[in-house]
């Protein structure tokens, strides 16, 4: 059901230290160790559960990125934010491609592939039968499964992971098969939480963008540098990913049971987007990769 890491799931070292305890507020209340490889400083989870029980901890009517039915105030609020960011995430991969072929990794319930079927020949992976049956008609003819699906030698001139790295179980084998999609002179666009962010040191344990069981990786700037080196590939850019300090903080009040958690949430929001103004430890951070 569980299983224990003696290397560290990125550079495949034996030395890790431990890093806190995380509790899973989304479905099972569970308690979770992450730990901190002490050569390139990802933080993973250890143990995890296996691939068999994974799949347990996704069951949740809350899982808003398999969910496209919620109606509580917070997740309006969420989906008209999203529609502010599909907009900013076809600008920022504009400025490197502004036309061709994309892949959407995790592609969730489509709505980013909607987005960039407007101007790129796009297709979507996504391991979730739910998750497929809930998006819109118009993109479930370009979701596929499984990436193993695509035809043989097919590459893309973009290819997208938004929130999706820090979920994969077998990192190393599947991130193999998402950069032999990639052009020659293509570019990822790989989005996730960070753990140095002010919001993340602020919140400790209770930060909502640990995630625990669901995220089993967490990257900080350097860790993505090493994880990415024996691909042949480096970070182009570093951007920022906003809004997604005042979501995450939102989540992570509703952890510490605030009952204002939506108006605490938006001012830790603020302050830490203040704070990553001067660092450039945002809360989350779009990574722009190439060879």
């Amino acid at each position: 059901m569980y299983k224990k890491l003696d290397l560290c799931p990125s550079c495949k070292s034996s030395t890790f230290n431990n890093y806190l305890i995380a509790k899973d507020h989304l479905v099972t209340d569970e308690s979770f160790a992450i730990v901190q490889c002490q050569q390139c400083q990802l933080l993973f989870t250890n143990p995890q559960p296996d691939d068999s029980r994974l799949a347990h901890y996704y069951a949740s009517d809350q899982y808003i990125s398999h969910n496209s039915k919620k109606i509580s105030f917070s997740d309006l609020v969420y989906r008209i934010v999203r529609r502010i960011t599909l907009h900013q995430k076809i600008s920022f991969i504009k400025k490197y491609r502004s036309s061709g072929t994309l892949l959407d990794y995790g592609a969730g319930t489509g709505a980013f592939l909607q987005t960039a079927l407007q101007s790129f020949d796009a297709l979507g992976i996504e391991p979730s039968t739910h998750a497929i049956k809930q998006a819109p008609l118009s993109v479930q003819t370009n979701l596929l499964e499984h990436i193993d699906s695509l035809v043989s030698g097919k590459t893309f001139d973009v290819i997208t992971l938004w929130h999706v790295l820090e979920h994969l179980p077998d990192l190393h084998n599947t991130f193999s098969k998402i950069k032999n999609r990639l052009s020659k002179k293509g570019y990822l666009f790989i989005a996730i939480p960070n753990p140095d962010s002010w919001d993340s040191q602020h919140y400790g344990s209770k930060w909502a963008g640990y995630d625990v069981p669901r995220h089993l990786c967490h990257f900080n700037q350097k860790a993505m540098s090493a994880f990415l080196k024996p691909y042949g590939l480096r970070i182009l850019e570093t951007k920022p990913m906003k809004f997604d300090a005042y979501y995450v903080s939102m989540l992570s009040e509703q952890h510490l049971s605030n009952p204002y958690s939506f108006i605490k949430g938006l001012y830790m929001g603020y302050r830490s987007n203040r704070s990553a103004y001067i660092s450039g430890q945002y809360s989350s951070l779009l990574y722009v990769i190439g060879t």
